[in-house]
């Protein structure tokens, strides 16, 4: 070790910042320090608590236990008896944090400034709270008692974190109440306060570099928050397109955000060469920052609508009933041109005056249902329910059952009046996501928001219009995406592809220290401990240390079209007039123009995959993957492992073992959350891919049957797919398959082939072209497998999805099909065909 201080483990945390926006700026050049880890280090994506990583995250982390065990997910909870919002404290917390359980083990440690810890009764080592952290509990505090003088002496007081809340508050954020007299800061008071985040940072790094220089540490944890703080209050001025960007006032100070993400690099290059050569080093960003568009600010005042509205209590006005009776009478079918309609009525009648602004009623006895304040960005709903409330309303089972079903319906129908566009993505109900107990007081409801656009005026037939202009000083807010990254001995560099639970880093990082915790849910990562047993192949580095990044595979083009063929030539000089030379030339030229036509679809997926590589593409769209096996265990393993390589991480996997029990041991090896596996009695692919259609959760359900695998970008590619048209509910993709002759069953020796049809109604009546594996589509549609058909079932499907209207023809490779798997056709078509024609030619073609 060179000039170290014998730091073995050196932990630092980012809290709330923006790992895109960091690797991104690490790979121009901005963050050398950083630039430098993930290009030395193992490199994984983080997977934060669903609904409630806002609030928490860090207690998930030091503790190793999920939401619903420890039991802190929000700063402030309901109390079910008195129906008050009381504030939450580290104390409320069931868990030991890491630091303790090393510390206990005989290891020497420091802590400082880990959002809502508290200070131990006794330490190996030392511990400061709440000094310049984004959130305070009850004020600033260390182990030993006297540190905090000796850190005054040092540099004095941080110049945000220790600020008292103006009306005497325990809890808040100090950088709220910083440098703003009225609801929204002036510029001076905004430039004051971007220099006042960037002195915070200098004095962390201080504080940082006294501390560590203390050692030898077996443990150093630092967390910065000022990074929180800037994506919070400074957003509007990192991205030009907010509503509230100033030019004027980005010319003055900048941008604020980046300014102080590269002086936490700075800070962090010198932790790193303090704490010497042999040190790991543990780099955390715990959830990341984007702009604060939610419904948060008008959800309350929906909720009460929509009881009062289901009661007929509340009765719309006069242009809500007109834009209701457009909105009723267009077909599902038309929902976005019938929001836009709607939205179109509603925005002339604002013009002409403002409805009155909703006003939160908050938690009472005499509500059926209210939400729960402080988790912004995924929206939280609490039902009254008999036994559980003291003056509970709904009973529990049935009728509790149906309230959240009435709920989650209405509050799917709501718009934004500025675009047209659907207010809320997905209703999630809590015990989907967690382990529920009688006494535990999370959500019910999550509410996923479309975070598109900042919304402030809502409306539903049901509701009415709702109207809440922001006015928040927050014009950033958390999104889920996180990253840690690892360098030191023994761990090898590069991106892992599997995500991390924060529900890990708690037993990882204290197994780098020798240390087992005890009371965890979360495992080891042994690839990320230095010298122990190696995890999961790393692929290449997350970034390429320059402006513009490539794409990530280089794909053979195909052949340039066939020329002409010279018999066609020959032909056409020889016509005189003869029907039958006439004949052969025409069907010579459509043959011609077919092969022509494949190529250039050929040509298209290629090009498109290799734009989507570099594409960025929204994360909030969670993916199902059905998949159906029975009795092939290897095959289901590769497939498997196709969907863990996937470049989009928001997915699940429902596998249904179709009654051969071998599933279950497969899906438990990988030891990963988002695989599901269930258990049906053995009724064919159709029927269990209709057990999986009644267990997903994701908002686009895609399929994959066990002997083929993804490509890596597919999930990307239908995520963009979606969310750039919202008017279609079905699309399908390209497979390549490995034998283009063994796949019609005439033998061997064919080469690897593309199929990507386009897409005719009336060949698809005749024979399917579009395998399972490479239709998508959303969860709103109805369809399901006719599980009387034993082949075939995927061809009748297809033809369901696309019997009201066409699918969208996505030009990108799904899959990669396997010809030579047991229980294959081989090319013979079945009674089930014949059955499957006669189905449809009885219906009839409703769109003809």
């Amino acid at each position: 070790m060179t000039g170290g201080t014998c730091t073995k483990v050196l932990y630092i945390g980012l809290d709330g910042c923006d790992a895109p926006i960091i690797t991104q700026l690490a790979g121009a050049g901005r963050l050398p320090a950083i630039a430098a880890l993930l290009r030395d280090g193992a490199v994984v994506p983080t997977v934060a608590p669903y609904g409630t990583f806002v609030g928490s995250s860090w207690m998930t982390i030091t503790t190793g236990r999920d939401v619903a065990h420890h039991g802190f997910w929000n700063w402030l909870e309901v109390d079910p008896v008195t129906y008050v919002p009381a504030l939450t404290t580290p104390r409320d917390a069931r868990g030991v944090p890491f630091w303790q359980q090393v510390s206990d083990a005989g290891r020497r440690v420091a802590v400082l400034d880990v959002p809502h810890m508290d200070v131990p009764w006794q330490l190996n080592g030392i511990a400061v709270k709440e000094w310049g952290c984004h959130d305070r509990h009850d004020g600033t505090a260390s182990y030993p008692a006297d540190l905090l003088g000796e850190l005054d002496a040092l540099v004095g007081r941080h110049p945000i974190g220790c600020r008292a809340h103006p009306a005497g508050d325990p809890a808040f954020a100090p950088c709220d109440y910083t440098q703003r007299t009225g609801v929204l800061r002036t510029d001076d008071e905004e430039a004051n306060l971007v220099a006042m985040v960037r002195d915070g940072v200098e004095a962390k790094r201080r504080v940082s570099l006294h501390l560590l220089e203390q050692g030898p540490w077996d443990l150093f944890v630092t967390v910065f928050g000022e990074g929180h703080c800037a994506g919070h209050q400074f957003w509007h001025l990192h991205d030009a397109a907010h509503p509230r960007h100033s030019p004027a006032q980005r010319a003055r100070v900048g941008d604020p955000l980046v300014d102080v993400y590269v002086d936490i690099d700075a800070a962090i290059g010198d932790l790193v060469a303090r704490a010497g050569d042999g040190a790991t080093v543990f780099l955390q960003m715990n959830h990341g920052m984007g702009p604060h568009f939610d419904g948060d600010h008008l959800l309350d005042d929906l909720l009460l609508r929509i009881d009062r509205g289901l009661t007929g209590d509340f009765r719309p006005g006069r242009r809500s009933l007109v834009a209701g009776a457009i909105w009723s009478r267009a077909p599902d079918r038309l929902a976005p041109v019938r929001d836009r309609l709607a939205a179109a009525a509603l925005r002339r009648r604002l013009r002409r005056g403002l409805p009155a602004t909703a006003m939160p009623a908050g938690p009472r006895p005499d509500r059926r249902w209210f939400q729960l304040a402080g988790n912004t960005s995924v929206g939280a709903v609490r039902f009254n329910v008999d036994g559980r409330e003291a003056a509970g309303l709904v009973q529990a089972g049935e009728e509790y059952e149906q309230c959240r079903a009435a709920v989650a319906d209405a509050l799917l129908d709501v718009i934004d009046v500025a675009t047209g566009t659907r207010l809320v993505r997905r209703v999630v109900k809590a015990e989907e996501v967690y382990d529920r107990s009688d006494d535990d007081r999370l959500p019910d409801l999550f509410v996923e928001w479309n975070r598109d656009h900042l919304v402030e005026y809502a409306w539903s037939p049901l509701t009415g219009t709702v109207a809440a202009p922001y006015a928040q000083w927050r014009t950033g807010d958390h999104h889920d995406g996180g990253m840690v990254v690892v360098r030191g001995p023994g761990i090898t560099p590069g991106r892992r592809v599997t995500p991390m639970a924060l529900t890990d880093v708690a037993p990882t990082l204290a197994a780098s220290v020798g240390v087992a915790l005890a009371g965890v849910d979360g495992r080891v990562h042994a690839d990320l401990v230095a010298g122990a047993a190696p995890g999961e192949v790393p692929v290449p580095p997350v970034l390429t240390l320059a402006p513009e990044p490539r794409p990530r595979r280089t794909r053979r083009l195909p052949s340039p079209p066939p020329a002409v063929p010279a018999v066609a030539v020959e032909a056409a000089a020889a016509v005189s007039g003869d029907p039958a030379t006439v004949a052969e030339l025409q069907g010579q030229v459509a043959e011609l123009i077919y092969r022509i036509g494949l190529a250039e679809r050929e040509q298209r997926v290629w090009n498109t995959m290799a734009w989507l590589a570099r594409e960025h593409v929204r994360d909030d769209v969670f993916i199902s993957v059905v998949t159906p096996t029975y009795n092939r265990p290897e095959r289901l393993e590769e497939a498997i492992r196709s969907v863990l390589a996937q470049r989009h991480q928001r997915w699940e996997m429902v596998v249904v073992d179709d009654g051969s029990h071998t599933a279950a041991g497969v899906v438990a090896s990988f030891n990963d959350a988002r695989l599901r596996v269930f258990d049906a009695d053995h009724g064919g692919a159709s029927a269990a891919r209709n057990v999986a259609l009644a267990h997903v959760r994701g908002d686009v359900i895609t399929y994959l049957d066990d002997d083929n695998w993804l490509d890596p970008g597919w999930l990307h590619a239908v995520a963009w797919a979606f969310s750039n048209r919202p008017d279609r509910a079905v699309l399908y993709g390209a497979r390549i398959i490995d034998d283009s002759v063994r796949v019609y069953g005439q033998g061997e020796g064919g080469v690897p082939w593309m199929q990507f049809n386009p897409f005719d109604r009336t060949m698809l009546l005749q024979h399917n072209f579009a395998d399972m594996g490479v239709i998508a589509h959303r969860r709103s549609v109805a369809a399901r497998f006719d599980e009387s058909l034993v082949e075939c079932g995927d061809w009748d499907f297809f033809l369901a999805l696309t019997e009201a209207s066409e699918p969208f023809e996505l030009p990108a490779v799904a899959l990669y099909y396997r010809t030579n798997g047991t229980d294959r056709l081989s090319g013979r078509k079945p009674s089930d065909f014949y059955k499957v024609q006669a189905k449809w030619a009885a219906r009839g073609d409703v769109r003809q």
